[in-house]
């Protein structure tokens, strides 16, 4: 796959049901993380245990959700999430709102992870919680 699919992809699995900004977010934490780590965008998705939608090999929900996309098995929603994701992923540059330096985010309502503990500064996005640590 090339990096513009391993981002939306990522965006779809860990943002599909977030407002557009939701989404932008996401993107910009990816990007945020491959700036300073100097690796790419695809190689930050699939980090170990950065996101979520990755983790867990062949069961995981970025895989699961790759085969639906080849086996063109999409509901008509679902494809037009999955072009938002791929447009957003398509950008290269900031988003005005969104240029802060996240690195980090999750959903309150699914997790407390003991990194998140003391952020820096941190915005609410639809479900998410973004931080700069």
């Amino acid at each position: 796959m090339n990096e513009i699919f391993d981002v939306a992809l990522t965006i779809y699995c860990e943002a599909a049901s977030e407002l557009d900004i939701g989404k932008m977010a996401v993107a910009q934490i990816i990007q945020n993380r491959a700036s300073t780590r100097n690796k790419t965008r695809s190689q930050i998705v699939k980090e170990p245990l950065q996101f979520s939608c990755w983790n867990g090999a062949e069961l995981s929900p970025a895989i699961k959700f790759m085969q639906r996309i080849m086996d063109g098995d999409l509901t008509r929603a679902e494809q037009r999430i999955w072009w938002t994701c791929n447009y957003i992923a398509s950008q290269t540059e900031p988003y005005p709102p969104l240029a802060g330096k996240w690195m980090n985010f999750y959903n309150p309502a699914l997790c407390s992870p003991s990194w998140a503990k003391t952020p820096k500064q941190s915005m609410t996005i639809g479900n998410h919680l973004f931080l700069e640590l």
